[in-house]
Order: structure tokens, then C-alpha cells, then sequence
């Protein structure tokens, strides 16, 4: 309660606490997410860090958004935008209507890499939360659903959809139309500065991505995972997922 009266003070002090003042990402864990919020939030006019695990259902979360980043360190007062990454359907279902009003940037995985890489990140850090390939393979489903039904309540200049393969192999040109679609000026550049929260709460990749500057290809990605490993999951759930991620792909990225 204290903190949603918070936020709702600071959304009727802070001129930007407008949904068409914000910019997300939404997409799905070990979808490439991390560096590009990175880049996104070394951008003179944007403010953000990360993931803020916030619930949308008003102005007045916008509000709590900035005072997530202050406490994060994260927070640029100068700044004409807020930023945050939204990776799980909590956050943006049940959301405010206006919340479609602001800037979009969807970003999705093929399946098979993305549920490796979930599982090999959570056996290092000594989490139990995704334990198996079977928990992982449904919140994969669940999320791409959720994004499938958001991508279509964005007005279309507002919004833009992009592949992992995209994000890492012809990065130069989605960080141009991403700029493009938000209007940033400067446009948005293959660098950015570690955030100064680094490794802590929704910062991201909490492995190897502080080694790195800039989006990589993925042959060396943070989210790269072992070719070898065998994911233990029936080749009909496979094959489902697979068809799930195509029709995600067709409808987010245009392709």
C-alpha cells in the first residue's frame, strides 16, 4: 500500500509518467534482452536499467518505475523516456489500456536454445524455480501466447518485432529502426556502459554478461548454450513448441 501511494505521488509530480513516455521490451528469458536494455539505457534519453518487476495497471506503477530505478541506481532525471523489460506475463497481463500507448520492442527465441539456456542458467546459480525442461517448456508457451496477444493491442508505428537470430546477426540495422520507431536522437549505437547496479536485482544475466560492452553474435552470446545437451522433453512437445514459435515469429517480426 505505501508503495502504490508512492508511486502515485511521484506519477503526479513527474511529467513522464505517461505511457506514451515509456519504452519495454517484452519478450521472454534468455531471449538476447539483456545487452539491448543495456544499450537502451546508455541512451541520454532514457532512463531505466533492467527489469523492474512492476504490474502496469495504472500511471501510478509508472511512478513506482522511477522510484525502482533511484533505489537501483538507475534513474536519469534529465531523461524524456522511462524504460523497463518485462519477461513474464504477470507484469503485463491485466494491465491498464494506456498501456499500449507506449513503445514496444518485442524480442523472441527459437525454443530449443532458449530452453537449454533457461535450464543452464538456473543449475549455476543454484535455483530450483525452473528445475526441468518440462516447467520451462510451459512457461516458453505461456509467454509466447501473451506476447502473440499483446503484439496486436500496440498501435503499429509504436511497435517493433525482432528475433533473436536478428538481434545478433544484424544488430546495426534493428538498433537503427528501433531508434527510428522511438525517435531518438542520437540513434542508438552497438555500446554501452555496465550499468551501475551491475549484477544485482533485474539487472540481468547475472554469468558472463558484464564481460561485454555491446550485443554479440551468438556464436560467443551470454545466452549460448552447450549444442549437446539433450533437452528432455518428448519430440511432439518439441514439434509443438517449434510450430507455436514460428506462428510467433510470422506474427511479431513480420516474416
Amino acid at each position: 500500500m505505501i508503495k502504490q501511494l508512492a508511486g502515485g505521488a511521484t506519477a503526479l509530480i513527474d511529467r513522464r509518467c505517461q505511457f506514451d513516455k515509456a519504452v519495454f521490451i517484452l519478450g521472454h528469458m534468455r531471449c538476447g534482452s539483456t545487452a539491448l536494455s543495456h544499450i537502451l539505457c546508455s541512451h541520454e534519453q532514457i532512463s531505466g536499467y533492467g527489469e523492474a518487476h512492476i504490474r502496469y495497471k495504472d500511471r501510478s506503477a509508472l511512478g513506482l518505475l522511477i522510484l525502482n530505478q533511484i533505489k537501483r541506481n538507475g534513474h536519469l532525471s534529465s531523461s524524456k523516456y522511462l524504460f523497463d523489460k518485462i519477461l513474464h506475463s504477470r507484469y503485463d497481463s491485466d494491465v491498464s489500456d494506456h498501456f499500449f500507448n507506449s513503445y514496444a520492442i518485442f524480442i523472441i527465441r527459437e525454443p530449443i536454445n532458449t530452453i537449454k539456456s533457461i535450464g543452464k542458467l538456473f543449475k549455476l546459480i543454484g535455483s530450483n524455480e525452473y528445475s526441468n525442461d518440462v516447467f520451462i517448456a510451459d512457461y516458453y508457451e505461456e509467454r509466447l501466447s501473451t506476447l502473440i496477444r499483446n503484439w496486436e493491442k500496440f498501435p503499429f508505428s509504436q511497435k517493433i518485432g525482432i528475433s533473436f537470430q536478428q538481434l545478433t546477426s544484424d544488430t546495426d540495422n534493428m538498433l537503427d529502426q528501433i531508434s527510428n520507431m522511438i525517435g531518438l536522437e542520437p540513434a542508438l549505437t552497438n555500446k554501452y556502459e555496465q550499468p551501475k547496479n551491475k549484477l544485482g536485482h533485474g539487472a540481468g544475466d547475472p554469468l558472463t554478461s558484464h564481460k561485454y560492452n555491446k550485443i554479440i553474435s551468438d556464436n560467443i552470446s551470454t545466452t549460448s548454450t552447450d549444442v549437446a545437451h539433450n533437452i528432455n522433453l518428448p519430440e511432439s512437445r518439441i514439434t509443438e513448441l517449434d510450430s507455436l514459435y514460428q506462428h510467433a515469429l510470422s506474427v511479431v517480426t513480420q516474416m
